[in-house]
């Protein structure tokens, strides 16, 4: 017990010093005549780097809980769409849906067969599949959150500790990368068949680039209306009028060159479109400036699009929460 006087503080610090470390060395300080105070403030700096530790750990856990959530929505509909032994060997619907556009995609690959313009088939060679994947990404993505309330899961995922954008947003994307690998890969490969295309090698990596960028663009346009069909009541039909709309203005099967100016203007605002640009120049053999260009607005767009989306959700998620209303409108 240490002892009232002058020299009481210095008496605390060597029994900290000692309690913490007998050998009389912390965080590799030697010993010397200022042991005492070296240790103090060794010790401090641990309870520092603790604190921050746990500071950090606070932060990043829901950070963490959400990907992890993202990861299993998004595992779970691949595993709904693709099958499992456990589940089926996919859904007959998803398949049929994915097929049912690649006859489209073969009378547009004859159509580009009677043409001996090498840069509309190969323009049309990436259009073409694109075309069913935005068919059936919209799709299923505008239907995503009215099966929630048909179905009556809706009320569980708005309890959960993940916020609702984040489970639809891992559902997307598992109907996207569907729609690539079985709509994406049947249509290519019909057009292959009938046109007999061969693309240049070297083109191969930026064209590569344009169907990826493409491919999120449009996923990311697509994503706008799961929010959508709930705020629109689930009218019936609505889809039939925004998935033509979309083959339009994204240029899937013609340059957005081509059309009215004021068909241009509104095309500008549709993140696929600037990535059929960016096709077009690289077909053409644009700089490369020009082809990076069109793919960062086309990338920029769809974060702003996400964005809608976030505002969009936090409506869907205030009306039901307000009505209680899980399966009306």
């Amino acid at each position: 017990m240490p002892y009232e006087g002058s020299n009481s503080k210095a008496t605390d610090s060597e029994t900290i010093a000692q309690t913490i470390a007998p050998s009389g060395n912390v965080c590799g300080l030697a010993e010397g005549p200022n042991f005492k105070a070296s240790s103090l403030h060794s010790i401090c700096s641990l309870s520092i780097i603790k604190s921050m530790a746990d500071a950090l750990k606070s932060a990043f856990t829901p950070l963490i809980g959400n990907i992890r959530a993202l990861a299993g929505t998004f595992g779970l509909q691949r595993r709904l769409m693709f099958g499992t032994p456990a589940l089926g060997f996919g859904s007959l619907n998803s398949f049929s849906l994915a097929f049912q556009t690649v006859p489209t995609v073969a009378v547009v690959a004859w159509i580009a067969s009677q043409t001996n313009d090498p840069i509309a088939i190969s323009y049309l060679a990436l259009g073409g599949p694109l075309l069913t994947v935005w068919n059936i990404t919209v799709f299923r993505t505008g239907w995503s959150l009215l099966g929630e309330i048909f179905e009556g899961t809706l009320d569980l995922a708005l309890v959960s500790r993940t916020p609702l954008i984040l489970v639809t947003l891992g559902k997307v994307g598992a109907l996207a990368t569907f729609s690539t690998l079985v709509g994406g890969t049947a249509s290519i490969l019909a057009y292959l068949a009938i046109t007999g295309w061969v693309l240049e090698a070297e083109k191969l990596p930026l064209l590569a680039a344009a169907f990826i960028v493409a491919t999120i663009s449009l996923t990311a346009l697509a994503f706008v209306f799961a929010p959508v069909g709930v705020l629109m009541a689930g009218r019936p039909g609505f889809m039939n009028a925004i998935i033509p709309a979309g083959v339009v203005l994204s240029g899937f099967l013609y340059p957005i060159g081509v059309f009215p100016l004021a068909v241009q203007v509104i095309a500008r605002l549709v993140p696929p479109a600037w990535a059929m640009d960016g096709t077009m120049a690289v077909l053409e053999g644009a700089p490369i400036g020009e082809i990076a260009t069109d793919f960062l607005i086309a990338l920029l767009l769809s974060i702003i699009y996400v964005g809608l989306v976030y505002v969009s959700f936090v409506r869907v998620e205030r009306r039901v929460r307000k009505t209680g209303a899980l399966g009306t409108f």
